[in-house]
């Protein structure tokens, strides 16, 4: 997409299907967390809606470099600044940053797992993905709106009330969901960092950002696809679980280096995501925000071990072992085996993506 009308109506297209993806078990529990997810994306589309209408208005373009250039040389910025705020707010519904996080959780629980590994993997984190493009390649360029301390304040929220929600769960798959939320916000971190004055900082943001995006969409959809494998078994709350290391050793293997990757224990993928995320906030000079994000790794920690403590410290109401389907288990490995890899060798993906951030326009 070259221009803000097509990556609106892909956007748009690509939540149409989402909401089909939610309602596919067809009972109340879906309906209902369709009809809030489609609400929620309504009132989304009509402020990014209005916000490129100024966009044109004032332009008279929604090509991304044209606008970029007019909120250069515009001497009055703020009727555009204000069509740049609605159009953030809008795309920071259909993220699930907090507080318009709602949504997501009850969706991802009443989603089939398979549909939620998907919509976690791809779908939330493309509304991330055109956020960051809109934000990072559009307005920071030019200079015209510092949006720092606004995105840092929404990743410290989302960090926080993310992980809490998770801490307080009982059903695993809207634990899962509420770290979704969580993972919204560490990958805000980075982004907060991006605008930094120095170009070696704003680049080491960019990478960690998108090297979290992907390790953040590969752990998700691993933990979705192992719950979703267990709960098939009727085993859906923390009691559920006990003992199943032993019932399903295999499945709770996968769903343990999940958790593991999730919480930043190296050599996961998701320490290096954790680690690329915070160095760069502190060489930004956002300490706060990174001491916060460790704060809230802590917690995210926490209850993760207890889930695992579930599974491997508690005895099982019965020893019968059940049969794991080979087929289910060769994607979920090869999930395990990414976030294994990644995490030994980073450099894979990060020499790729630091070739598309050094072509970053940023701020002289």
């Amino acid at each position: 997409s070259g221009d803000l009308l097509t990556l609106f109506i892909f956007r748009e297209a690509a939540a149409a299907g989402a909401g089909f993806l939610m309602i596919y078990k067809k009972n109340i529990n879906s309906l209902n967390s369709t009809i809030k997810y489609l609400v929620m994306i309504i009132i989304a589309s009509a402020f990014i809606v209005f916000g490129l209408s100024l966009v044109y208005g004032i332009t008279g373009s929604l090509n991304f470099w044209d606008v970029r250039q007019a909120l250069i040389t515009l001497t009055d910025k703020r009727l555009l600044i204000i069509a740049f705020i609605f159009i953030a707010a809008g795309y920071a519904i259909e993220s699930a940053i907090v507080p318009f996080h709602f949504w997501l959780p009850d969706a991802y629980t009443a989603a089939p797992s398979t549909s939620a590994a998907f919509l976690s993997a791809l779908v939330d984190q493309g509304s991330y993905y055109v956020l960051l493009r809109v934000l990072v390649y559009i307005i920071t360029p030019s200079g015209a709106l510092d949006w720092t301390f606004m995105i840092a304040i929404m990743a410290a929220l989302t960090m926080i009330v993310g992980n809490l929600f998770a801490l307080i769960q009982d059903n695993v798959k809207r634990m899962i969901a509420n770290v979704c939320v969580a993972d919204v916000g560490y990958n805000l971190v980075a982004m907060a960092s991006i605008t930094s004055r120095s170009s070696s900082v704003a680049t080491l943001g960019l990478q960690g950002n998108l090297y979290f995006f992907l390790i953040g969409g590969i752990t998700t959809a691993l933990a979705f696809m192992t719950v979703g494998i267990i709960n098939r078994h009727g085993f859906k709350t923390l009691e559920d679980f006990s003992g199943l290391g032993q019932k399903m050793p295999f499945v709770s293997l996968a769903l343990l280096l999940a958790a593991f990757s999730f919480a930043g224990v190296p050599p996961l993928g998701g320490f290096t995501a954790k680690f690329l995320v915070f160095t760069a906030a502190i060489q930004a000079n956002l300490s706060w925000l990174a001491v916060i994000g460790v704060l809230t790794s802590v917690i995210q920690t926490a209850y993760l071990l207890r889930l695992v403590n579930y599974m491997y410290g508690k005895k099982a109401k019965d020893e019968i072992r059940i049969k794991e389907q080979k087929r289910l288990l060769i994607p979920i490995f090869i999930l395990v085996g990414a976030i294994i890899v990644l995490g030994l060798y980073p450099t894979i993906v990060l020499d790729l993506i630091k070739k598309a951030a050094d072509q970053l326009p940023f701020i002289p």
